[in-house]
């Protein structure tokens, strides 16, 4: 989740503390950290309503999630994309997507072309529950010269698309589909698949060895749902951490969704599904992306239990 705006600052046994609010999400954030202060900060956090206590510059603490706060979602481009290769709901949207739908890419994107697609991404995050508007004007301002326009037409005109960003990561170039929208009534006809489908294969064409699609907050369950995290895993990204490293701990979950995901540690990397009691869940398998080897699965009711360790070589 992200860490909205700054309510007040309070200092507990010495060590500053931020209440912040996202939404209707009340979080307290240490970003510094001492020994022997935790039950402190807990007890101050309960009296204050927070929902949420996030701690950085720490070390792995009892009863908390350590994880990063963003996640890169990452796919190699060794060998080419097949269309045989893919799931059949991928495919039969892919074909589909094709009969209505022309693809284009645009590596010197105009203001025309841009605001054609920006007012898509406008409408649609303005649909959207707890929708994030980072993208503006003067982003592609200042980021138009590593800029790539990805969309789908239809009649003419521009029905969906992806800006790709071209990113400096470990001394190479990644291509990062950093913001997408189309329009909705286009979803049964597939649009999405046939742009992933489309900006794979010239990403591939082009030489570059990796792709990323964008960097998620590595929380999914609030503002972000866990589809997204299915989606892309199920075009054959995977994650890494990225952002910084905190302890999370979730006082209070009424006003999350029946299902939470995230991702723990840095390197080794875990999947943590967390989900309400009556609410049932089967799907544990399905979040595995291929450098994943552990699933935690916890059901939650007012407090959080484990239920089960799903790995992948049981499976």
């Amino acid at each position: 989740m992200r860490e909205g705006d700054l309510v007040e600052k309070i200092h507990i046994s010495g060590i500053e503390a931020e209440i912040r609010k996202f939404f209707e999400l009340k979080m307290m954030l240490l970003r510094d950290f001492k020994e022997g202060i935790l039950d402190d900060v807990e007890k101050e956090a309960i009296k204050r309503n927070c929902d949420v206590i996030r701690i950085r510059n720490c070390n792995e603490l009892d009863s908390y999630f350590y994880k990063s706060t963003k996640i890169g979602l990452y796919r190699n481009l060794q060998k080419p994309l097949e269309l045989a290769n893919l799931p059949r709901n991928k495919r039969g949207n892919i074909k589909k997507a094709e009969g209505n739908f022309n693809f284009f890419i645009t590596e010197n994107m105009t203001d025309y072309i841009f605001n054609e697609w920006f007012q898509i991404y406008e409408e649609r995050m303005n649909e959207i529950k707890r929708g994030v508007k980072i993208l503006n004007r003067d982003w592609f301002e200042e980021k138009r010269n590593k800029a790539v326009g990805a969309f789908s037409k239809k009649d003419n005109q521009i029905v969906g698309g992806f800006i790709i960003l071209l990113m400096d990561e470990s001394n190479t170039t990644i291509p990062s589909l950093a913001f997408g929208s189309s329009k909705k009534e286009f979803f049964k006809l597939g649009i999405n698949d046939f742009l992933v489908w489309n900006i794979i294969n010239w990403a591939t064409e082009k030489g570059f060895k990796r792709i990323k699609f964008g960097t998620d907050t590595n929380f999914y369950g609030f503002h972000l749902g866990l589809g997204i995290y299915h989606y892309k895993i199920g075009w054959g990204f995977y994650p890494e951490a990225r952002g910084v490293m905190e302890c999370l701990k979730i006082l209070d979950f009424s006003k999350f969704e029946d299902k939470i995901f995230f991702l723990t540690g840095n390197e080794n990397l875990q999947g943590n599904i967390l989900f309400r009691k009556g609410s049932e869940y089967k799907d544990g398998k399905r979040l595995f992306a291929e450098n994943l080897n552990v699933i935690n699965v916890y059901e939650f009711n007012g407090g959080i239990k484990l239920l089960e360790t799903i790995k992948r070589n049981s499976i």
